[in-house]
């Protein structure tokens, strides 16, 4: 507070951060035999008692002290950093109080005004936002140390700043949660949101049912992706963290051994092997596709126009009504109806591709795609809350699948 008794700039700068995250000026009351910080401003800066409206109306301002914790904190945290008191400043939980949006501002201001000050800030922080914030500030040296506690035994994995800042850049991260995944014990890549939250209800199902496994909801992040071809990029960013990931694609990733092998090499995996075991597993896939009656492809479709016969088709309908449409059934196409079960060319090669896969950290829709988890009638959009109502989630499918991807889950 002395610092900012002398330097004029200095509580400008100070008061224009409070500004900025809460709305509110602050000013620094010289007026008595205590400095102290009152939220707001009375237009003029005031060093002796001369004025006397001028300092009811100084009084007239709450005190900073008497304020939410929140504006406490924030402020308090950041007044070292503002007037350089300190070479080294240790922070712990920046965020504390604060919303979101705020504690992403606390973390662009810390890093901010460390780069400015030339000294050390180290922060211990449970909040993605602060990590969020720092990296908004590209010419800061900035190291983040993830701690990995098990028992009494404590790991530390240091994440490459630089890394973590390619999210920033990056069209398909920089707009998504992934931040948080630093926070988890278990990564799982999913296709989409659909995915994402069926998966989160099986398990919350799973750990409930089966308190032995020791599985905890909160332990496991499903992230979504956008489709499989993306799950590899999401990986190179997270790989060094020390988290295990896991991807949980659609079955029909086995159509292209070239994705097959970027998502294990992105994992950590190895391939020797491996393009053998998938082709011998496959083959039986690439057989030619056969022409399909008419008659057929009506049954088809009139059993799709008859789950709501009384209403117009939706969109949903239409698009399977299209799909039906087309005169040729590939093998590929059995393998999203069916899932493993259209693999019969070689069992063996199947199963141990699968549990290959599996091991690596590629576990595989073995039903197919999410939709197969249940048959309820409908169909994308309206298919999740349809299952979770009808219970899919608890059934032996979803919970076969959430075994063998918790099976990643490291020990407490």
């Amino acid at each position: 507070l002395h610092v900012l008794e002398s330097r004029g700039d200095l509580e400008s700068k100070f008061s224009a951060i409070s500004q900025k995250a809460f709305g509110q000026a602050i000013t620094l009351d010289q007026t008595g035999r205590q400095l102290r910080l009152r939220v707001g401003s009375v237009g003029q800066s005031i060093v002796r008692p001369a004025d006397r409206a001028a300092c009811e109306a100084l009084e007239g301002l709450p005190l900073l002290s008497e304020q939410g914790d929140g504006m406490i904190f924030m402020l308090g945290g950041l007044l070292p950093l503002v007037t350089h008191t300190y070479p080294v400043t240790i922070m712990d939980e920046p965020e504390a109080f604060l919303h979101p949006p705020q504690a992403t501002l606390m973390g662009q201001q810390l890093g901010a005004l460390t780069a400015e000050g030339g000294g050390q800030l180290i922060v211990a922080t449970h909040d993605a936002n602060v990590i969020r914030g720092l990296l908004d500030n590209p010419g800061l040296d900035l190291k983040i140390l993830r701690l990995v506690r098990q028992g009494d035994d404590v790991t530390v994995h240091e994440v490459e700043a630089d890394r973590v800042r390619e999210i920033a850049t990056d069209p398909l991260l920089n707009h998504t949660p992934i931040l948080d995944a630093y926070f988890y014990r278990l990564i799982v890549l999913c296709e989409n949101e659909r995915d994402c939250v069926f998966y989160r209800a099986a398990l919350s199902h799973l750990a409930s049912s089966k308190p032995t496994l020791g599985i905890s909801t909160h332990d496991v992040l499903f992230f979504p992706t956008g489709g499989k071809t993306n799950m590899a990029r999401v990986v190179k960013v997270l790989r060094g963290s020390g988290i295990p990931i896991v991807a949980s694609p659609d079955l029909d990733l086995l159509r292209n051994y070239n994705d097959v092998e970027t998502l294990v090499l992105a994992l950590g995996g190895e391939t020797g092997g491996l393009r053998e075991l998938w082709h011998r597993a496959t083959s039986g896939l690439d057989q030619p596709s056969t022409r399909r009656e008419s008659k057929a492809i009506a049954a088809s479709i009139g059993d799709i126009l008859s789950r709501n016969p009384e209403k117009p088709p939706d969109k949903d309908q239409l698009a399977h009504v299209r799909q039906e449409l087309k005169t040729t059934d590939s093998k590929w196409k059995q393998l999203a109806e069916r899932g493993t079960e259209a693999m019969t060319s070689d069992r063996e090669a199947r199963d141990g591709l699968l549990d290959r896969l599996d091991n690596v950290g590629v576990v595989l829709v073995r039903v197919g795609v999410l939709e197969k988890f249940a048959d309820v009638g409908a169909h994308k959009d309206a298919w999740l809350p349809a299952a979770i109502a009808a219970g899919a989630h608890q059934r032996s499918p979803a919970r076969k699948h959430l075994r063998r991807i918790t099976t990643h889950l490291p020990p407490k």
